[in-house]
């Protein structure tokens, strides 16, 4: 069949729970449920180079130097978020530590902006598939990728394949199909990169969440405490959400890993 280039890789619809100032430090609670302030003790990411491949970046104040790279691959106006979903999905990676912030799973890692979809969500092979080989190229540790589509793109596999053999973890977001069975879509779906499914507080898989045997693992989905434009909190639903609570994890594993081995690698395989 012939591929066209046309907007076929999407966001999954995602649900904003409520937008709010925070006057605080707030720790989700997705990372005390899991443990994660008592790793900040061992490492908080430094090191790490962690690409976001979203909507673009916002001038929130949480990322005040934790963007290492930025790069614009859909429309004209380089990586500006005009959407929110990426701001988001980087604040839950890598949002700093300000003392009145969000923070992200790993507060210290470096974060590589690629926009490669709109600001209405969507984006076609041409730009997602650049945006994976150019966070391949900048050196790339982790590649989150928190969009879908129901049917395979062979660049977009291409671009996952080049990835993978160049050392990155590539994780992605189940999707928001749930409760169907077998409902995850791509780049989620392909063997090599880490397909990630939602959980609410209480453990439970949620509603919305995609499933089946290609979810590969499961994080945060539900009321998800996010920075969001211009310099706001958000509450948000989605798989989108779960995917970089992944990446910052694994973020983790492999700046305290580095720091014990002295080593520069961390295959997918022992990351699960």
């Amino acid at each position: 069949s012939q591929f066209t280039d046309e907007s076929i890789f999407s966001i999954p619809p995602y649900k904003v729970e409520a937008v709010m100032l925070a006057a605080s430090r707030q720790v989700d609670w997705g990372l005390e449920m899991t443990g994660i302030p008592a790793l900040w003790r061992i490492t908080k990411g430094k090191g790490v180079k962690v690409a976001v491949l979203d909507t673009g970046i916002s001038g929130h104040p949480s990322f005040v130097g934790s963007v290492l790279a930025e790069q614009g691959f859909y429309g004209p106006y380089g990586a500006a978020d005009g959407n929110g979903h990426g701001s988001a999905s980087a604040s839950i990676v890598g949002g700093r530590d300000t003392g009145g912030s969000v923070i992200g799973v790993a507060p210290e890692c470096s974060l590589l902006i690629g926009k490669v979809l709109g600001d209405n969500g969507s984006g076609g092979a041409p730009s997602v598939s650049a945006g994976i080989r150019w966070a391949a190229d900048q050196g790339a540790d982790v590649i989150n990728m928190s969009f879908g589509s129901p049917q395979p793109e062979p660049r977009i596999q291409d671009a996952v394949d080049y990835a993978v053999g160049k050392g990155c973890i590539l994780v992605a977001a189940a999707g928001n199909e749930g409760p169907l069975i077998d409902s995850v879509g791509y780049p989620a779906r392909w063997p090599n990169v880490i397909s990630v499914g939602a959980i609410d507080s209480q453990k439970r898989i949620a509603n919305f969440s995609s499933r089946g045997d290609r979810v590969d693992v499961v994080a945060a989905g539900v009321h998800v405490l996010v920075c969001w434009p211009p310099r706001q909190y958000a509450q948000l639903d989605g798989t989108s959400f779960s995917a970089p609570f992944v990446s910052g994890v694994i973020a983790l594993i492999l700046a305290a890993h580095r720091a014990v081995e002295g080593t520069q690698s961390l295959s997918m395989s022992a990351v699960l």
